[in-house]
């Protein structure tokens, strides 16, 4: 559902911050957006390999975001880790 999701956002011109503890499902998703939705000077979407219930990585994801883009506008965390 996550890599789905952040198609249909890229596609209506959201700037997205893609995380995901497995780095392997996270390079999934980047070849599934595509290399020019998915763009490492932050213009389009970043991926960061993170877990969600890691206090200190998810303070990182938000300082990225911030960096990145200057401020959050939505947060959309289809992991189950947020099922707690």
């Amino acid at each position: 559902m996550g890599p789905a999701i952040a198609l249909t956002l890229a596609e209506q011109g959201a700037r997205l911050l893609l995380t995901d503890i497995s780095a392997g499902r996270l390079d999934a998703t980047v070849k599934h957006l595509g290399g020019a939705v998915v763009d490492p000077a932050g213009s389009g979407a970043v991926a960061v390999r993170a877990h969600a219930t890691d206090r200190g990585e998810a303070a990182a994801v938000v300082e990225t975001v911030l960096t990145r883009f200057g401020r959050i506008d939505r947060t959309l965390s289809p992991s189950r880790a947020c099922r707690r």
